[in-house]
């Protein structure tokens, strides 16, 4: 060391420290990247992943299909998602792995229509005869005559244009005529709500069905009714097996809920029979086209939060919850339903400022699972001490992130937008424009928006229709319906505005007692916890106000109508924020908790409720306080605070996946056709833009490419063009003319019909006239045992084991060790990663032979050594060495590595020592290669003779590698020769 270092004028002691214990940097790997389907996750944008557990952690766990039941609550899990078989396959021998999930996107210059090129689902408008959706509406009894509360208790969804779901029983209060129609109000038949209806096709009823609202009961509506919309789908489903309608949402947690206080919106705590009346009405509108249940075509959403607000700073007598200061929201990363249907957010820990140098308060930010209670939450990220100062460490937004990617149709690739790194998995922050600019630091969170719901409307009967906003013409036949022609004297129409719903209400005026009839709707609401008592909590404090996903005060179970709480709108109406056909659901404010009517003078603890309004009435405990003789609260919101109220719970919703609800495989292969683009059809729209991402060569770093289980000619030659293109990767693909799964197929077709043949695969590839060695393809299908959750056994695409066998060769020998053989690409062995029973058609010599001549790589079985992937061939028809596999990973091994060294001497000046500097770098590096049977022989040359003085003033430094392949050996020749007896071995 330089004695310059040290500085001394008086004898003293210098301590230095030196740390040389770093690691040195790790050798970038790089492996596949695959598209498909997933559970859930980020979608439509590259993640990478390092194993499978992270795999599981971020997208779910492969889905092998097969599952039915309630498909409309559960989620579709019943088709493969290939995509996440071949990430488990590959990461189970090598990694990373760079996932896309794919969610159903339209095209940016389409707008949102009715036909393929948007994406999701459409039961169809419902005409004369039927179709469309169908809403059961439930009325207290008992006070007809007068204005009666109702709402919507169930929606079921027909796409067949002759089918209708009405409701059967006598007329209200006229037990001596019985009707079996829509739009006819009855009388529950028995306890929990019973009614009974009948599916019918014009005159013929199909099926009849008494239902309730008891989840215990052999009669729950949920039981009892179809609730797998796939069984629904005429081009998949067998006419035998196939179903005219299903049921939708279903808000039996809401009727659960007495008063508006707790969330429910009928006022009987009875359900006893004849205790509520209900009617069938066609849940349509004045738009046949959008803005009406069952017209989800629409692109792709995130989840959102309602906005968070702030508490009231001002007079509790000028208080106007609608006018509250917003803060922030949480959107989703992850695209899709599963966020909505499994995750909630809760604030809590809200804390003022204690510091006049600091006058930002802070508050901790928890992302929990929705169907948790706050007994025991489930937590899945937790961000403590945040606040809203934009130049504190601790904002929120920079806490947890707020940065996120659309793609960019011009361009074809990905933009980032927002400002901080996205800390948190799940979730991002959107800040208000008043919060950003630095706000009013008192400001705190105490409470949110509630998500939009339809506006009220009332429903009537009489002898001449009561309009509500514009007068309509009804969307509604009532003749067609199945009412007597006696008992369409009058109906009535309704509506909330001139763009929202309009019914039809029929009755039999001469047997009702009464003229009219007048329902005011309210459309269901999460529920809210209305009270700090709760025997299931250590403490009253310790409840979390806001939406209670529970199913009832004290209870510990998960209440599933929040999943159908938290749907997106139809086509036409916001699904996040309040338009002209919606209203908030509710606005839940801390400031509008009371004192409990329990609260006396020996409480020692102040139990509270929430009772909305009472902010502004002047009732609230922000708003008057509340004492007692060992407990009290000041009227102040930090009081509140500071006594313990602290936390609420907010929902997430909106979220859509963008599918047809009504296809086991949204994405399948025979959803496209010859003819499609991107702007025609989504599911073209949604591949390409997935398979374009890899042209953005710096930021996907990968060295594979998959789209397992899709064989669509035009699709898969992009993927493989997008490779070529690159020059540093090479896509696997699977071929037409393969086994069909039953998922692109008719349930009742032939299984030998769907088996393919290997004379079809390779005269469809031979049409494509295919000349590259960025390709690789495979066959056939291979049957497969699930090992991660069901141990079903599930045919899989050829291209899912090969590159599990791929990644496997690699990572036990080179990658430039042919993936194929007993050695590296034994199946049965579970050198694919996963367990291999079975192939689809077991292949003859002719068969293996017909296939390598064109370049297809067979899997074979034999019955002694077992399945087998025997051969190793690209897509280059023309001879020469990179129409192997283990050649083309090999130069595009060598091209990334090189480059990079490359790369390392840029802006450097052109000089020999530069020159040197590099070759010193890569010759150790192909000796490396060479060394481990990469590499026959090699040659570099850099010097005058390549980098020339023109090409020195050119700025460019121009090298030459000469590069001999280690070729594997795929044929062996043997001669076996027999001699005399007195023959001699030597001659």
């Amino acid at each position: 060391m330089s004695v310059k270092k040290f500085k001394f004028v008086s004898p003293g002691v210098s301590v230095a420290e030196i740390d040389k214990s770093r690691l040195a940097t790790q050798i970038f790997r790089r492996g596949p990247i695959l598209f498909g389907r997933a559970e859930r996750g980020p979608s439509m944008r590259p993640v990478r992943v390092a194993s499978f557990s992270e795999f599981v952690e971020t997208f779910g766990e492969p889905i092998p299909g097969g599952r039915g039941g309630d498909v409309w609550r559960d989620g579709n899990y019943t088709s493969t998602t290939y995509a996440s078989y071949a990430a488990q396959a590959y990461l189970r021998n090598n990694a990373p792995v760079t996932f896309v999930r794919l969610l159903g996107s339209k095209h940016g210059d389409v707008d949102e229509g009715q036909g393929e090129e948007t994406p999701g689902w459409d039961s169809g408008a419902h005409t004369a005869t039927g179709g469309g959706a169908y809403g059961l509406f439930l009325f207290d009894s008992g006070t007809i005559g007068e204005r009666v509360p109702g709402t919507l208790a169930a929606v079921w969804y027909t796409n067949d244009a002759n089918t209708i779901i009405t409701l059967t029983g006598n007329f209200a209060h006229d037990s001596a005529n019985a009707t079996s129609s829509i739009g006819a109000l009855v009388p529950s038949v028995g306890d929990s709500r019973e009614f009974k209806a009948e599916i019918r096709n014009g005159a013929t009823v199909s099926e009849k069905i008494t239902f309730n609202f008891d989840r215990a009961s052999d009669k729950f509506i949920r039981k009892v009714f179809n609730t797998n919309p796939t069984l629904t789908n005429g081009a998949m489903i067998a006419s035998n097996q196939l179903k005219k309608y299903w049921l939708g949402e279903t808000f039996e947690g809401a009727l659960d809920k007495v008063g508006t206080g707790a969330g429910g919106v009928l006022t009987a705590a009875s359900s006893s029979e004849g205790d509520t009346h209900g009617a069938i009405l066609v849940l349509s509108n004045n738009d046949t086209t959008k803005k009406r249940f069952g017209n989800l075509k629409q692109d792709t959403s995130d989840s959102k939060s309602g906005w968070v607000i702030c508490q009231d700073l001002g007079a509790p007598e000028n208080y106007i919850a609608e006018n509250s200061q917003k803060l922030f929201r949480f959107i989703t990363r992850n695209s899709g339903e599963w966020d909505s249907s499994n995750l909630k957010v809760s604030i809590q820990d809200i804390k003022p400022s204690n510091s006049e140098f600091n006058p930002y308060g802070s508050f901790t930010v928890v992302v929990r699972s929705t169907s948790d209670n706050d007994y025991s939450p489930l937590v899945r990220e937790r961000f403590e001490n945040v606040n809203l100062n934009p130049s504190s460490n601790r904002y929120i937004s920079r806490v947890i992130g707020d940065k996120y990617v659309l793609w960019d149709e011009t361009e074809r690739r990905l933009r980032e937008y927002g400002t901080y790194d996205n800390i948190s998995s799940f979730v991002r922050v959107e800040v208000s424009t008043e919060v950003e600019a630095g706000g009013d630091p008192r400001w705190l969170p105490a409470g949110f928006f509630g998500p939009p719901r339809f506006k009220k409307f009332t429903v009537c009967t009489g002898s001449a229709p009561i309009t509500f906003g514009a007068s309509l013409t009804s969307s509604v036949d009532p003749n067609a319906m199945g009412l007597p022609a006696s008992q369409l004297t009058a109906h009535a129409h309704l509506s909330s505005s001139a763009t929202g719903f309009h019914l039809v209400l029929s009755k039999k005026p001469s047997a009702l007692a009464v003229d009219n009839f007048l329902g005011d709707i309210t459309f269901p609401k999460f529920n809210l916890r209305n009270s700090s008592v709760d025997s299931t909590l250590r403490g009253p404090t310790t409840a979390y106000f806001g939406v209670d996903t529970r199913r009832g005060a004290n209870s510990r179970l998960f209440d599933e109508t929040s999943i159908d709480l938290a749907r997106p709108k139809p086509q036409g109406v916001a699904s996040h924020d309040t338009d002209s056909n919606t209203e908030n659901s509710f606005i839940f404010t801390l400031d509008d908790l009371s004192g409990s009517s329990d609260f006396g003078d020996n409480t020692t603890i102040i139990d509270l409720v929430y009772v909305s309004g009472s902010r502004a009435s002047n009732t609230s405990v922000t708003a008057v306080g509340l004492n007692g003789s060992k407990a009290s609260i000041n009227a102040s919101f930090t009081s509140l605070l500071e006594y313990g109220y602290n936390r609420f719970t907010l929902p997430l919703f909106g979220g859509f996946d963008g599918f047809d609800v009504t296809e086991r495989e949204p994405l399948r292969n025979s959803l496209i056709q010859d003819d499609d683009s991107d702007t025609t059809n989504y599911v073209v729209n949604t591949y390409r833009r997935a398979i374009d991402m890899i042209q953005d060569v710096e930021n996907v770093d990968v060295n594979l490419a998959a789209v397992p289980g899709l064989t669509n000619a035009t699709l898969t030659s992009r993927l493989i063009d997008n490779c070529e293109q690159r020059g540093d990767a090479m896509a696997v693909i699977d071929v037409e003319g393969d086994y069909t799964p039953i998922y692109e197929a008719k349930s009742d077709t032939q299984e030998r019909d769907r088996l393919g043949s290997v004379s079809t695969a390779v005269s469809s590839l031979k049409a494509r006239n295919l000349n590259t060695s960025y390709g690789a393809a495979y066959y056939p299908w291979v049957l497969v045992r699930d090992s991660v959750s069901t141990g079903q056994i599930i045919w899989m695409p050829p291209s899912v084991v090969a590159l599990g066998v791929i990644g496997n060769s690699a990572n036990r020998s080179e990658l430039w060790f042919a993936p194929a053989g007993f050695n590296r690409g034994g199946l049965t062995n579970g050198d694919s990663g996963l367990t291999v029973v079975g192939v689809r058609q077991k292949l003859s010599a002719r068969d293996r032979d017909n296939l390598y001549e064109q370049h297809i790589n067979p899997i074979a079985s034999f019955p002694a050594e077992g399945i087998v992937i025997f051969g190793q061939k690209t897509l280059q028809v023309t001879q020469s060495a990179l129409d192997r596999i283990n050649v083309r990973r090999l130069m595009i091994f060598l091209k990334k590595e090189i480059s990079f060294a490359a790369s390392q001497i840029l802006f450097d000046q052109n000089v020999r020592e530069t020159w040197s500097r590099f070759t010193g770098q890569v010759k150790p590096f192909l000796e490396s290669v060479k060394s481990r049977f990469g590499l026959v022989d090699f040659r570099l040359v850099l010097d005058e003779t390549t980098t020339t003085p023109d090409l020195i003033d050119r700025n460019t430094v121009y090298a030459k590698v000469f590069i001999k392949p280690a070729r594997a050996i795929e044929y062996i020749a043997l001669d076996f020769v027999l001699t005399a007896t007195g023959a001699s071995f030597d001659e």
